[in-house]
């Protein structure tokens, strides 16, 4: 799908306008080394302050890219080397400040790292929480500097998370999570998924993850569930053409995985009580307030590290694709007070 000639000249009129995009620095990022609580290393965790918070990020250093998986440099970014892999974004510094930068950004959204009703049992020390598609490990780190006495896990197929700068309660483990998870049955308390459904397919969900899901969270433990909707509210014609090339890129690839029915097949199982479902748009055009313009900025990083795969279905070179990105989130978005609508879900296990 290309983009239409009336937007093709839209999007050239504007190109000499176009700003440089947008760079981050990006914090630390090694393999993970497993600790536990009679270790006799102490390590602490190094605190920087988020833009938006005065919360911890972690201090700046280099992802480690060691182990089985193999790389490819694919204009200044590193993407795994793998076709079968369901990772598609950037594997590098750049890729993780961004997910660190949106994870704060949600945390101010919505107030909270997690809606499920589960803190007393948090504070009370010794639940036990998992993050599958933990990314940069950002919820992990400051889940587990907040309740000290819980244990917590990031489960993700890229190697972006630290080593040893993180808090001795929580730990990362680089495995597929299409594979059968490596836990036991109903271990634990509360299974955190954010920003993942985009990778799967429908098939995959229903038939591996909801089993999962179920299989390994506790009877009165919780299921939460975040993910970003594809599609804004009021696009201009620049971006409609950008979210139609995507939802040509995830249906060549099979990733047809709604929010709306995953969370319809998870209620169907009739396994799950207490269901919570809630939705929040937030500006990020004209009306933007502070936080509104921050996840502007987010949502054009991220758009620019799928330049490599959306370029050529919109019969553009990556540089620019690059500028079109620049231009709808500097410009267009303001001219259409566009909106970015996230979406949330949990409930407890029968």
């Amino acid at each position: 799908m290309g983009i239409c000639l009336s937007t093709t000249e839209k999007f050239n009129n504007k190109v000499k306008k176009s700003p440089s995009t947008l760079s981050i620095q990006s914090p630390i990022n090694e393999s993970p080394l497993l600790l536990d609580k009679n270790d006799d290393i102490t390590h602490h965790y190094c605190p920087t302050f988020c833009p938006i918070r005065k919360s911890y990020m972690r201090p700046r250093g280099e992802i480690c890219l060691s182990g089985s998986s193999t790389f490819y440099d694919l204009h200044g970014r590193k993407y795994f080397d793998d076709l079968n892999m369901n990772y598609y974004l950037p594997c590098d510094d750049q890729e993780n400040d961004r997910q660190n930068i949106e994870h704060f950004l949600w945390k101010e959204l919505w107030g909270t790292n997690f809606m499920a009703p589960i803190h007393l049992e948090l504070a009370k020390n010794e639940a036990r929480v998992l993050d599958i598609g933990c990314g940069s490990g950002a919820w992990i780190l400051e889940m587990a500097s907040t309740y000290v006495g819980s244990n917590f896990i990031g489960l993700d197929i890229a190697p972006c998370q630290p080593h040893e700068i993180k808090p001795y309660n929580a730990t990362f483990i680089n495995v597929n999570f299409l594979e059968r998870l490596p836990f036991q049955k109903n271990h634990f308390d509360l299974v955190h998924q954010r920003s993942i459904l985009r990778t799967l397919t429908e098939n995959q969900f229903i038939n591996h993850m909801i089993p999962e899901l179920l299989r390994i969270t506790k009877s009165g433990g919780f299921i939460e569930l975040v993910e970003t909707e594809i599609e804004y509210k009021n696009p201009g014609p620049l971006l409609d053409a950008l979210t139609s090339a995507l939802s040509k890129f995830l249906q060549e690839k099979g990733f047809n995985c709604i929010f709306r029915q995953a969370i319809n097949q998870l209620e169907e199982t009739g396994k799950l009580k207490g269901i919570h479902k809630e939705s929040r748009s937030v500006p990020i055009g004209k009306t933007a307030n502070k936080l509104g313009k921050i996840v502007a900025d987010n949502e054009r990083e991220l758009w620019h590290s799928m330049g490599p795969y959306l370029a050529p279905l919109l019969n553009l070179t990556t540089d620019l694709y690059d500028q079109l990105v620049s231009i709808i989130f500097t410009t267009e978005i303001k001219e259409y007070s566009t909106c970015i609508k996230i979406n949330r879900f949990y409930a407890s296990k029968k």
